[in-house]
């Protein structure tokens, strides 16, 4: 069998090192839990119909570019690298899903605690 019911924390000791659990299962872990709150204008953009629509058109554009780029390579003769154009259609494409974040998904617990910065880096 793959899951194992426990119902105390001997019973977890084959599989969880004593030491990991917290204080709730009788480890020595003290751990409370804290939520931040959403702000009531975090996603205020997320009504801005026109920017979000011009977001939009970019972000469509730009995947125009890079299927045609890229339809463009893959039909070549020769197997080459990316070439110049590709690699910018690629970043332009990046930079526009980027732009249109925003407008599209809500922030989530892991931005407001820092973890998802808005340049869409994580840092753990």
């Amino acid at each position: 069998s793959k899951i194992v019911m426990t119902r105390t924390a001997a019973d977890l000791a084959p599989f969880i090192d004593s030491a990991q659990l917290v204080a709730e299962l009788g480890g020595p872990k003290r751990f409370v839990y804290d939520y931040a709150l959403p702000t009531p204008d975090e996603n205020a953009c997320m009504a801005d119909a026109p920017a979000r629509a011009a977001a939009e058109r970019a972000f469509a554009d730009a995947v125009h570019a890079y299927e045609a780029h890229t339809s463009a390579w893959a039909a070549a003769d020769a197997l080459q690298p990316d070439g110049p154009g590709r690699a910018a259609a690629r970043d332009r494409l990046r930079a526009a899903g980027r732009a249109l974040d925003p407008y599209v998904r809500a922030r989530t617990l892991y931005h407001r605690a820092g973890v998802v910065a808005p340049d869409h880096s994580v840092s753990l």
